[in-house]
């Protein structure tokens, strides 16, 4: 077993070097990594149920799909992802017990109180720390998770504050938590850099590891390919698992938008009565388009209806 520091904050390449090594690699990891601010949602989710869009797209904060379930997470460089990838038999691999100890284990030799959850989550005197997601690769299992250190917590609330009530969807829903920062609950108030380098230290002598991995060109290569060919996908981000309808209302009329792999195939305006011209053609305008907020905001700036904007239809 190796330990991968990981040295990069993209969060497009850190997501996909985790596929890229449980997928061409025999060899187990213990992967530690900081991201620059993303929202992260599982495989099985609805990602436009699941984001503020508008507040991420003022921040300038990123939204990637990851290849395992779960539901989204906030990532920003006060959070720290730790992933296992370890061997096993099949059909005995997913053990959420197991790949949380040694990241308990560490948490409790700082003083702290933490537990695992029936939502495998971490938490710390009843505050989530950590959420956990895993993924079955034949042989081989992905588990990682996060341990909110230093995190930016009004970021993080604003950037799954969403209107997943108007989404009528089978997708997986995200558990909202109270969360709180392990710097906070701390006497020794560490540098996220110190923490991190400990968690480190903790996890080698867990596993008895006694060697680094560095990623070589082949590697970076595969890794950047897949980024252009999945990670930076409309596809995969929005397009998968995306069949849904939303549920809103234009000026207190009730409309349906019908979503097909992200791309809005049907709205049907539940007011026989209403003779609008405009209105008749911005929907018209938006079939087959993606349905999200940079989409629908460039068509509705071809119209000018009193009382609709974007936030109604997404």
């Amino acid at each position: 077993m190796k330990i991968f520091l990981q040295e990069s904050t993209d969060p497009y390449f850190n997501i996909a070097t985790e596929e890229h090594l449980l997928k061409n690699y025999n060899e187990e990891f213990v992967i530690l990594y900081r991201n620059y601010p993303s929202v992260i949602v599982g495989k099985h989710q609805n990602t436009m149920a699941e984001v503020n869009h508008k507040f991420i797209k003022e921040n300038g904060i990123q939204v990637v799909r990851r290849i395992s379930g779960g539901g989204a997470v906030y990532h920003d460089l006060g959070n720290v992802n730790f992933s296992f990838i370890h061997n096993g038999e099949t059909g005995n691999l997913i053990n959420f017990q197991k790949y949380t100890s040694p990241v308990i284990d560490f948490l409790k030799s700082l003083s702290l109180d933490a537990t695992l959850g029936p939502k495998n989550e971490i938490s710390i005197n009843g505050l989530k720390v950590s959420g956990n997601a895993e993924h079955v690769y034949k042989n081989r299992v992905l588990h990682h998770g996060t341990l909110l250190y230093e995190t930016n917590l009004y970021n993080l609330e604003q950037s799954l504050k969403s209107n997943e009530n108007n989404y009528n969807d089978k997708a997986v829903r995200s558990n909202r938590s109270k969360t709180e920062n392990i710097k906070e609950l701390l006497s020794n108030k560490l540098s996220c850099e110190a923490f991190t380098s400990l968690l480190a230290n903790h996890l080698m002598e867990w596993y008895g590891i006694t060697s680094n991995h560095k990623l070589n060109q082949n590697d970076v290569k595969a890794i950047n390919e897949l980024i252009e060919s999945k990670y930076k996908k409309f596809e995969w981000n929005y397009g998968y698992n995306s069949n849904y309808e939303y549920i809103t209302k234009i000026n207190g009329n009730p409309v349906k938008i019908i979503i097909q792999d992200g791309i809005i195939s049907e709205i049907q305006l539940n007011n026989s009565e209403i003779n609008n011209s405009s209105l008749k053609k911005l929907f018209a305008n938006l079939i087959g388009k993606e349905h999200t907020l940079e989409s629908v905001e460039k068509i509705l700036s071809d119209f000018q209806i009193n009382g609709l904007k974007s936030e109604n239809l997404i």
